[in-house]
């Protein structure tokens, strides 16, 4: 990087440059790998010491090359080719749009949106500095590809500040809460949090069947053996099942000992289960396995220390997961089809209360108990919740939850919820419209997501989506309008036409060339065809005009 000047002092700190990329990473769905990629590509194009000594990220415009950058807020210059801004991005060489326009390379949160939409997908397997710079150079295409593995450490560090999850300086110990989609990577951090004492075996970061899908909750084991050696078992297998058998083995004298952190085959069928509601019939894609060393049977082999590290770990988890006691169960309650009895002699739901309890107070080791919200971050369905206050309190413990594509994401509130997808946006969505949407399928129908927030009228609501617009009349039923009778109808007026508000779906006669639709609403009916072009009329009389224009 070749700087040509530089102000008093950078437009952002370095946190403050973090906590903004982040909050367009939970925008668009990811998490924090992705952000913590982005901040190394930060760091590695324009990360430079002040006049102090002090370590900046800078972002320049570049004058000599890029004009047109240089009418944007900036604390430095280049002339390094034409690129500019955080990332250094640039146009090509005739001006084409290879990175945006110049006000979005200069802008933190449009740029950081450019670099994060050409992260690759698999950005998420990514357990060490290396491969996390390989992705960073698929994006930067630089010159220079080994730089980015270089500021691994730092970009965790500054993260770690910047959501405020450090209370001891120096360690980076990354606990932000929420939804989580991937290998469990913060397992270590999050039980250190915990003061649950720790023994990592080689290896275990890199050790797994997979890729974890959501991580939901925790499932609780006995080893049935009760050994000093009940780990190399869990690690290796046995004969028939192959190990990994659980991320984590809990020792006689209260150590986590950490086996992997990609799937293990510890949870079998959940078949005929109530917990298969919550993680599925097959459990090892969304849970963390804990083999806790027992032999199984009374007289009960448990230890005070070994109980008291059983619940704290699941606390730990459920809490860095931001959900509460009933996302963990025992083995023997998901799989009923082998007829299991693990954790045996343990009574769980008084287990699940004193997890709770654990829950509530927040991790010991800091001081003041449980100083974090849910995350140092507002996500944008909370923004918009804050934005809504008619929507009333979440009516779940996650913060948000995952729309079937894996792309969008939603939270459902006392009067309606807030539907999110990169690709459309974030819109609130009143229970009156919710209740119809839902008849139909939600984002999965034809009607797909909320692009618009709802209007209101004395009369009702309505409401824009991908496929069509949903109609609530104050004193009435909701029902949908789309396609050509939609266009017919708004032409007219809409909800203040001589045809007033909608009454019925769209009902079809005939198929092909030869369909007729027509759809009631408070004052007449309107029909629409294929046939010669759409035609749309009003029928005011009774006559049945779908016979007549058969």
């Amino acid at each position: 990087m070749s700087f040509t000047s530089f102000g008093a002092q950078p437009l952002r700190t370095r946190e403050q440059i973090a906590r903004e990329v982040h909050e367009v990473s939970l925008r668009r769905g990811l998490n924090e790998l992705a952000t913590v990629i982005a901040m190394m590509t930060i760091s590695t194009e324009v990360g430079h010491n002040d006049a102090h000594g002090h370590r900046q990220w800078w972002c320049p415009s570049n004058p000599m090359r890029d004009l047109a950058t240089d009418v944007f807020p900036h604390d430095s210059t280049s002339d390094d080719g034409r690129s500019s801004g955080y990332f250094q991005q640039q146009p090509g060489p005739n001006g084409e749009p290879w990175w945006g326009t110049a006000k979005q390379r200069m802008t933190l949160t449009d740029s950081a949106d450019m670099f994060l939409d050409r992260l690759p997908d698999d950005y998420v397997n990514a357990r060490d500095a290396h491969a996390a710079g390989v992705l960073a150079q698929r994006v930067q295409g630089s010159a220079f590809p080994d730089r980015y593995a270089e500021k691994w450490d730092e970009a965790h560090q500054v993260l770690a500040r910047a959501l405020a999850v450090d209370p001891n300086p120096g360690n980076a110990i990354a606990t932000t809460r929420g939804p989580w989609t991937g290998d469990p990577v913060w397992l270590k951090d999050v039980l250190q949090l915990w003061d649950v004492p720790i023994i990592e075996t080689d290896n275990w970061r890199s050790r797994g069947h997979g890729d974890f899908r959501e991580v939901r909750g925790v499932i609780g084991h006995h080893t049935a053996g009760g050994g000093a050696n009940d780990w190399i078992v869990v690690r290796d297998g046995r004969l028939g099942l192959a190990g990994p058998l659980a991320q984590i083995v809990l020792e006689k004298d209260g150590t986590a000992r950490l086996i992997c952190v990609g799937i293990a085959y510890h949870a079998g069928s959940g078949a005929g289960s109530a917990w298969a509601g919550k993680f599925t019939t097959d459990a090892k894609w969304h849970t963390i396995g804990i083999e806790a060393v027992s032999r199984g049977t009374p007289p009960w082999d448990w230890t005070s220390q070994q109980l008291d590290s059983y619940r704290k770990i699941v606390a730990a988890i459920l809490w860095r997961l931001n959900k509460d006691s009933t996302w963990f169960c025992g083995h023997r309650e998901y799989n009923l089809v082998d007829g299991k009895i693990d954790p045996a002699g343990i009574d769980l739901n008084v287990f699940r209360a004193d997890v709770q309890g654990l829950i509530d107070a927040g991790p010991t080791g800091v001081a003041g108990g449980n100083p974090y919200p849910p995350t140092a971050e507002v996500t944008g369905i909370e923004a918009v919740r804050k934005e809504n206050d008619w929507l009333g309190t979440i009516l779940h413990p996650e913060r948000e939850l995952r729309c079937p594509d894996g792309l969008g994401r939603f939270a459902h509130y006392e009067n309606g919820s807030v539907y999110f997808h990169p690709d459309v946006g974030i819109f609130a969505v009143p229970k009156a419209l919710f209740d119809f949407w839902a008849t139909v399928g939600w984002e999965t129908s034809w009607l797909g997501y909320p692009k618009a927030r709802p209007d209101v009228s004395a009369d009702g609501v309505w409401q824009e989506f991908q496929g069509g617009n949903i109609y609530g009349r104050t004193d009435a039923k909701a029902w949908p309008c789309h396609g050509g009778i939609l266009a017919t109808w708004l032409r007219a007026g809409g909800v203040t036409s001589q045809y007033g508000w909608p009454q019925s779906r769209e009902v079809a006669r005939g198929d092909g060339e030869n369909a007729v639709y027509h759809q009631e609403f408070e004052r007449g009916r309107i029909v629409w065809r294929t046939s010669m072009g759409p035609i749309g009329t009003l029928d005011t009389t009774d006559r049945d005009v779908l016979d007549e224009l058969r």
